[in-house]
């Protein structure tokens, strides 16, 4: 079975070869990935025809606490890797998240331990706009701050992500400027 895998790798790598270069199988399924995309309505995908493995991603939740901001997602596919390997991702906006460290990282589930090669890109988004709403988790937390304030106190909590969208202040050392979208 696993030869057989194998040599159908090798020919669909063989089949796609463009001016005798072959196309890593990874490009090959991020391609399909993307012509089967569905994206929500709270999102957006920004990318260069020329590099689609790198792409960004614009997404505006609907409800909960984060409504109504703007937050932007840079991901980076390893083409030679993808999709045995997750894409990478890191979150480009401040953002105030019990989940979203203040670098920008991410801990989602489907980008690390759980990730599996039948995952597609529109999996990914689909669990990064659930972080937003019904995946918020203060016992798995990379800003451990926001965590612990979720955890005593949700309605001050809200508040204080209401107030890093609208931008202007300093919550744990970070001034957030605001990110609400137009």
């Amino acid at each position: 079975m696993a030869s057989f895998a194998f040599a159908r790798k090798r020919k669909e790598t063989e089949l796609s070869k463009q001016g005798g270069e072959a196309i890593p199988p990874g490009l090959l399924r991020l391609k399909k990935d993307f012509e089967e995309l569905d994206l929500p309505r709270t999102m957006k995908m920004n990318m260069n025809p020329e590099d689609i493995s790198t792409f960004t991603v614009d997404l505006v939740p609907a409800e909960g606490p984060w409504r109504g901001g703007l937050f932007v997602f840079r991901f980076t596919v390893n083409t030679m890797s993808y999709p045995h390997e997750p894409p990478v991702a890191l979150c480009l906006t401040q953002v105030y998240h019990p989940n979203i460290n203040k670098e920008g990282k991410i801990c989602l589930n489907v980008l690390r331990d759980d990730w599996k090669p039948f995952y597609t890109i529109t999996t990914v988004l689909q669990s990064l706009q659930l972080l937003f709403t019904e995946l918020v988790n203060p016992d798995d937390p990379l800003n451990k701050e926001a965590a612990a304030l979720m955890k005593q106190n949700e309605r001050r909590f809200d508040s204080v992500v209401r107030d890093t969208i609208r931008g202007g202040i300093s919550v744990d050392g970070v001034r957030y400027r605001g990110n609400l979208a137009r």
